[in-house]
């Protein structure tokens, strides 16, 4: 089903979306590095500190990941006014539907994310018939 779906839309978009010109640009380093240090230090934190009960080293590198994404930020928008490429360009926040936009995909993807990851969960602790499941917590109904 998701096949039809897809060359449809590829269809429409060729036809709907503007021609944009292909241009020779290259890679912001220093934005992938602190793109990627940012979200490695953040996500990291969030997901190993929640499993150890929160311990500083988990808070410290939480701030630390958000404090370089700020960096990030500021170097992106430093960058774009010298008329060098950039990894994100900083206009694009300010482009009227963006922002819903995201909005929309992080609610969504929120959701889907959850869902792909709390099913298995459940059902690996709650063998089948069993009012209790393998960590000791009662099977919701």
């Amino acid at each position: 089903m998701n096949v039809p779906i897809g060359i449809a839309l590829f269809v429409v978009a060729a036809l709907v979306l503007p021609r944009v010109p292909v241009v020779d640009r290259r890679l912001d380093v220093p934005g992938v590095v602190l793109l990627t240090c940012g979200g490695v230090l953040v996500i990291s934190a969030l997901t190993l500190g929640t499993e150890g009960g929160w311990p500083p080293w988990s808070i410290g590198a939480a701030g630390a990941g958000v404090a370089v994404l700020v960096v990030f930020v500021a170097q992106q928008r430093r960058t774009s006014r010298r008329g060098e490429p950039v990894l994100v360009e900083p206009a694009l926040s300010t482009t009227r539907g963006v922002r819903p936009g995201l909005l929309g995909l992080l609610l969504v993807g929120t959701r889907s994310s959850s869902a792909v990851w709390s099913v298995p969960a459940w059902r690996s602790c709650s063998p089948p018939g069993s009012p209790r499941g393998r960590a000791g917590l009662p099977r919701p109904r």
